[in-house]
């Protein structure tokens, strides 16, 4: 009886906590002294004291009312050696720092974040985190900024927990916006936003949201945010969500919403609207226990008495925000009303009254600018001294550094002589092996340059045929009037121009392929139907005396690039007619275990013996007699290694040759 009779006290207090709470969004928990607190809970079950301290603290640190809970929990928790309360403890004395003092915030984040990870509270960890950046981002420390954000990746990736990354993403954003680069700012915060929607929480996407409703000015992507966190509320009302945590009630989330909405009206000069959303604002703001004279309704209700001309309510409600910014000494928001109660003096057609305020915003804006100016030569100035400083302990550093190395200098100097004469062997043995390697590398740039100049000659007469002949046969079309004449020219103008096309696009298909920039389209490909393809085109280009033959074979489907492999075969039977007088050109394919084997034979001149291991090179010919610039099979070689296979060729000179590819047997992808 006497245990359930303390826990229902505990209940009892936390219960009035959060009444009062509830009612009042501006009330005070009474302060408390934390001795007196830990007496009175003395008699109390450890388990019992530390659940109601906890839930106090939670309390008090959501207020910002003073830390006395938190720390007398963290004092139970330590003497209790609870180390899951006291990281709880922590977490929230650094939280109840970060609006009042940084070196205090990092003092407990540095002590609690072992004791986080011990619990496995990662997301407190990285809530930490993204306070200290925010604040290095405040006090204009920028190096570190980046520095830090670039530490939260890492954490992220290292304690397995990728929301961290795109936490690190908004904090990046706040950080951009911070220094004037708004835009920036903004693609970073849609970034974070869009990576959070995979999460099932809406706590961190809420707050993203909230920046780009309150940063964005495009109104079709203001309304497209607006509505997003409309489906937000919808949900978690659908799923009976009453608070996604201590601080965002649905309440509140849809006085946001209301409350942006109202500003979005006014923005496009629709009082109707606004006043319908300004007073849903109101009415769920008093729901969540705010008070009816908010400063932001307040200045938005003046905003629609301005616009709908009832100049003496917006006057009126100026003067009450004017009174407000002043008892809390918001300045630069007082200097900003009274330029907006100039405007509403004028347009009353008060206009001596409208310059005595315009008088006084001139006047109090360059006071604010002035003072602003001084604290920055102040801060200038201090960084200076600090500077200073710093040289000084630099320059006293350096000295010793000095001092040191002369000791050092002289250990170097033996152990410099000592490596001086291993050198001096080394190049000894070397030069006579690098001499080699030079000789070998100036024959492979002879070389080298001599199929560059072969390529360069056989490119130039390559491209002047089919030049010349275009050139030509249009002149010649032009002075023509037999129209069979005519038709003629025009299909050898056709005819030249394809060639030169078909050489241009093998030039640039084999600088895309050294470049590593050629793109495959991977699609499942029928092989036969596809070789019954190639066999319909290829037998119109077929000489006299030579026959065409396609080896049928059971249809396969193979994930390929349908385009690249048609190049392939093509080139390599075109090569076979090149090559080929009389006789028959063969080809078709195999399939073996996981590859498909292709294959291109002939009964044409063959290949001599000490050209096959060069013949799938650039610029690489049988002999100054052959057609085209040697292309062909450097290209199909690129692509056939592109996709992953290996192709080579069989040959005696006389008997023809075979050439051939395997190509990996991939599994097929779902159309």
């Amino acid at each position: 009886m006497n245990s359930r009779w303390k826990q229902s006290v505990v209940f009892f207090i936390v219960a009035i906590c959060l009444a009062t709470r509830t009612n009042a969004a501006s009330s005070e928990l009474p302060p408390i002294n934390k001795d007196s607190l830990l007496k009175t809970m003395s008699s109390w079950s450890i388990s019992t004291k530390l659940k109601c301290l906890d839930s106090l603290a939670h309390l008090h640190v959501q207020l910002d009312v003073d830390k006395n809970y938190i720390e007398a929990l963290l004092q139970e928790s330590q003497r209790a050696r609870n180390s899951y309360y006291e990281a709880d403890a922590l977490f929230m004395l650094s939280q109840y720092y970060y609006s009042c003092n940084s070196d205090s915030m990092r003092h407990y984040i540095k002590l609690a974040e072992p004791l986080l990870l011990k619990h496995n509270m990662k997301k407190k960890i990285f809530q930490m985190t993204e306070w200290n950046i925010y604040k290095l981002t405040n006090e204009g420390k920028n190096d570190s900024v980046l520095y830090e954000i670039e530490q939260m990746k890492q954490k992220a990736k290292r304690l397995n927990f990728p929301e961290g990354a795109d936490w690190a993403i908004e904090a990046l954003a706040n950080f951009y916006s911070s220094n004037g680069l708004k835009k920036e700012g903004l693609k970073l915060y849609e970034e974070a936003f869009s990576k959070l929607q995979r999460y099932h929480s809406y706590e961190k996407q809420i707050s993203v949201l909230r920046q780009l409703l309150n940063k964005e000015d495009d109104y079709n992507k203001r309304s497209y945010y607006l509505n997003t966190l409309n489906n937000i509320i919808k949900d978690c009302e659908k799923r009976g969500i009453k608070k996604l945590d201590d601080l965002d009630s649905i309440d509140f989330l849809k006085y946001i919403y209301h409350r942006t909405y109202a500003v979005l009206c006014y923005d496009q000069n629709n009082s109707k609207q606004m006043l319908i959303h300004l007073e849903l604002a109101e009415q769920y703001f008093i729901k969540t226990g705010g008070q009816k004279d908010n400063l932001t309704l307040m200045w938005l209700r003046m905003k629609y008495f301005v616009m709908i001309k009832d100049y003496d309510k917006a006057l009126n409600l100026s003067d009450k925000v004017a009174a407000i910014f002043l008892e809390t000494n918001k300045m630069k928001d007082y200097v900003e009303l009274l330029s907006t109660k100039s405007d509403i003096l004028d347009k009353q057609g008060k206009s001596h009254e409208a310059l005595i305020v315009y008088k006084q915003y001139v006047s109090l804006k360059d006071s604010i600018s002035a003072s602003k100016y001084y604290n920055q030569l102040a801060e200038l100035s201090k960084q200076r001294d600090m500077d200073s400083l710093k040289i000084h302990n630099k320059q006293i550093e350096l000295q010793s550094v000095k001092s040191n190395l002369k000791i050092k200098n002289l250990e170097n100097s033996i152990l410099l002589l000592l490596l001086l004469c291993l050198i001096a062997l080394y190049i000894a043995y070397s030069r006579n092996r690098l001499s080699r390697q030079m000789k070998k590398a100036r024959d492979k740039a002879e070389e080298a340059d001599h199929l560059k100049s072969t390529f360069l000659a056989n490119m130039n007469h390559e491209i002047r045929t089919p030049l010349n002949a275009i050139v030509g046969f249009s002149e010649l079309l032009v002075d023509e009037e037999d129209q069979e004449t005519r038709k003629q020219c025009f299909s050898i103008i056709k005819k030249n121009n394809e060639l030169l096309q078909r050489l241009i696009y093998d030039v640039l298909d084999l600088s895309r392929i050294e470049n590593n920039s050629m793109q495959l389209l991977y699609t499942n490909t029928d092989l036969m139907p596809l070789m019954n393809d190639i066999y319909s085109t290829e037998i119109l280009c077929m000489p006299e005396n030579v026959t065409l033959e396609l080896v049928q074979n059971k249809n396969i489907v193979l994930y390929t690039d349908h385009q690249r492999l048609t190049q392939i075969i093509t080139n390599l039977l075109n090569n076979a007619i090149k090559h080929t007088k009389q006789g028959f050109i063969r080809f078709g394919y195999e399939i073996k275990s996981s590859e498909v084997y292709f294959f291109v034979k002939d009964s044409g001149e063959g290949i001599p013996e000490d050209k096959l291991d060069t013949i799938f090179g650039r610029f690489v010919q049988l002999n100054d007699m052959s057609k085209g610039v040697g292309l062909g099979l450097a290209i199909c070689k690129g692509l056939v290694e592109q996709m992953n296979g290996t192709i080579g060729v069989t040959s005696k000179l006389g008997n023809g040759s075979t050439f051939y590819f395997n190509l990996p047997i991939t599994k097929k992808k779902d159309s």
